[in-house]
This record gives C-alpha cells, sequence and structure tokens, in this order.
C-alpha cells in the first residue's frame, strides 16, 4: 500500500535518526511480525485533542478523520523527555 506525499512535510534522509516509543509487547510485534501498527486518529482524539491535528490550510484530509490512520514517529538526533 502506497502513501500520499505532503509538499508540507520533508521526508527524511536516509541515515535521519528516528525515535518511536512504545510498549515491550508493542516492540516485539514489530520485529517478529515486521509490520507497524497504525492507529485510527479519532482514537487519538479521544485522549488528546491536539493528538493528530493538522491545521486546516495543510490537510486535504480534514473531514476525513474516521478513515484516517497514522503511526507516530519523532524525527530528531537525541531522545527527548517531552515525546
Amino acid at each position: 500500500m502506497g502513501y500520499l506525499k505532503n509538499q508540507a512535510f520533508k521526508e527524511p534522509l536516509p541515515n535521519t535518526v528516528l525515535w518511536r516509543y512504545m510498549d515491550l509487547a508493542k516492540f516485539l510485534s514489530l520485529i517478529i511480525t515486521k509490520n507497524l501498527f497504525f492507529t485510527k486518529v479519532q482514537h487519538l482524539m479521544k485522549e488528546d485533542p491536539y493528538e493528530g491535528y493538522v491545521p486546516d490550510k495543510d490537510s486535504m484530509f480534514i473531514n476525513e478523520v474516521s478513515l484516517t490512520y497514522v503511526s507516530c514517529w519523532h524525527m530528531n538526533t537525541y531522545e527527548s523527555m517531552a515525546m
């Protein structure tokens, strides 16, 4: 399955460090199945209204939140306690 590129976001270079915080069960699932888990944005927004938020001007899918799934990663050279 492909994805749509959004010109508002830079595609990371091949040597970019990416972080993903998850519990051990999800990590083991990732390693064993070699598949990413995608969560419905609607589920994330129940606990945090800003989770999955995209400003109107940057989103083609603003009215399709019920059909949108995400796998959130953090791009940085160091670990962030805030994440």
